[in-house]
């Protein structure tokens, strides 16, 4: 049943909400962050054992009324939903589902008592204080905005994807760009390092593309104020004629709407919140960005972006872990050289160093590396096409992305469900195995988890495999 509440959003003054994307809320706000135990229910949803989002809340909700919360029959419900996730999955302590289990215990207390702070028990009144009277919208994954980049957070296993977004501002700003590109560097950035991610961050808007940031003061502001700054009149059309939006830029914050800052930057979130733009977090409204948080977020970051560029940076800088979080995501990570006797410039230097990311010199050189040209994603969803994909045959696929396909299609029906470890383990028995190749076939040595990663992606935008917000893998409509 969906329910309505006052949203300023809106022309008539209503904006409804599912109970998914409410539960998903209330589920945010008892985790506090991110949480694999929670993922796990989340997973067994997926495989039928739990009846959605809604199914879970009510059971923590139920768990209220018991003496010791995370004891009561609903608790034992989810416990044993939980392990027997754990038990089919290929995780590597399912032989030790009985310690698993206590600690599940201990979250699942958490999770009731975290519960039992929300004021009211009504759904009306639920989301009209997540959303602070309609001051924030929601979002969940299967929203039309949604951006299915995130998804890819749960190809890993120490990361996992939002349960829902809050935001403000335009939802489509997450979704219509087909390649964002995030900016982000040091808070104590010096001139030159202004000047670079201000010609950056200018270009890229100027084509189109969505810039992302922190909001945070030096590198990140600069990069949000140089999108903003961008004349629609000097833009060239996109491919229907349309003049693409400029400016549009999204900030993501490491706690709560209510609590993003610094103040001093208030002036730039209201602009991008004037020029279609938007600000978002993971977080309920009221949560404090403490340090631990700051880490957490920059994954999110990395997973919206398709290009995450590095201008300047200290050896223990949270941008050198939006970088780790890029490679590991595969996004394209760059990052901008400086004189190895300036401290800011240390970390983007050793990033180059060590191969973690390329140098870049000016902002043509960006430009010139982005292959994805501006244009609308169809439904408002990112990462495809608005022409109808057509099917496309095994053979004509480069060499890793026909075995993986083949590895996929011949393991559809697995029973714990395919995810990206088990298609790289799959793919990596057949090297081991050493069965005789075809004449004229070249045997293709043990895939990396790099290469995994980037065929997978080539697979979901070609249509041949979906990847849902578990990371699990099925056949797609064009796979033959």
């Amino acid at each position: 049943m969906s329910i309505t509440i006052a949203d300023s959003r809106t022309p008539d003054g209503q904006s409804p909400i599912d109970d998914e994307t409410l539960a998903r809320a209330l589920l945010s706000y008892c985790t506090d962050g991110p949480d694999p135990f929670m993922e796990s229910l989340m997973l067994a949803c997926r495989h039928g054992l739990l009846d959605g989002a809604w199914d879970i809340w009510q059971s923590i909700s139920e768990e209220r009324r018991y003496p010791s919360p995370g004891s009561g029959p609903a608790a034992r419900k989810l416990e044993e939903a939980f392990a027997r996730v754990i038990r089919r999955s290929n995780n590597p302590h399912r032989d030790a589902v009985a310690g698993i289990r206590a600690r599940f215990r201990a979250r699942c207390s958490h999770w009731t008592n975290r519960a039992s702070r929300i004021p009211s028990e009504h759904k009306d009144g639920q989301y009209a204080w997540l959303s602070m009277d309609g001051d924030f919208w929601l979002m969940a994954p299967h929203h039309p905005c949604w951006p299915d980049r995130l998804n890819d957070l749960a190809l890993h296993g120490d990361s996992q994807t939002p349960l829902c977004l809050w935001g403000r501002g335009r939802p489509e700003a997450l979704s219509t760009c087909g390649h964002p590109i995030a900016i982000v560097g040091s808070r104590e950035a010096d001139e030159s390092g202004r000047r670079t991610t201000y010609a950056l961050s200018r270009a890229v808007s100027g084509q189109g593309h969505l810039v992302i940031s922190g909001g945070a003061i030096g590198i990140d502001v600069c990069a949000h104020r140089a999108a903003l700054a961008v004349d629609r009149n000097l833009l060239m059309p996109a491919d229907d004629g349309t003049l693409p939006n400029p400016g549009s830029t999204l900030a993501v914050f490491a706690g709560g709407l209510r609590h993003i800052g610094p103040a001093r930057n208030r002036d730039v979130f209201a602009q991008m919140l004037a020029q279609g733009g938007a600000l978002i977090s993971e977080l309920s409204p009221e949560t404090i960005p403490d340090a631990r948080r700051f880490l957490v977020r920059n994954r999110i970051i990395a997973a919206l972006s398709g290009t995450v560029v590095i201008v300047q940076a200290r050896t223990r800088s949270g941008a050198l872990n939006t970088a780790h979080w890029a490679n590991t995501l595969c996004r394209e990570v760059y990052a901008i050289p400086g004189s190895i006797e300036t401290p800011h410039h240390a970390g983007c230097n050793a990033l180059i160093r060590d191969h973690q990311a390329e140098a870049l010199l000016n902002a043509e050189e960006l430009l010139g590396s982005i292959t994805h040209s501006h244009r609308s994603a169809p439904q408002g969803r990112t990462g495809g096409s608005s022409s109808e994909k057509t099917p496309v045959c095994r053979a004509q696929l480069p060499p890793v992305e026909a075995r993986l396909m083949g590895i996929i299609m011949a393991h559809s029906h697995h029973a714990g469900g395919l995810h990206a470890g088990l298609v790289m383990t799959l793919a990596n028995e057949s090297c081991v195995r050493k069965r005789p190749m075809p004449a004229g076939k070249a045997m293709l040595g043990a895939l990396r988890p790099e290469e995994v990663f980037s065929g997978l992606g080539s697979l979901e935008s070609r249509g041949l495999i979906r990847i849902d917000e578990q990371g699990l893998i099925t056949c797609g409509d064009t796979a033959s």
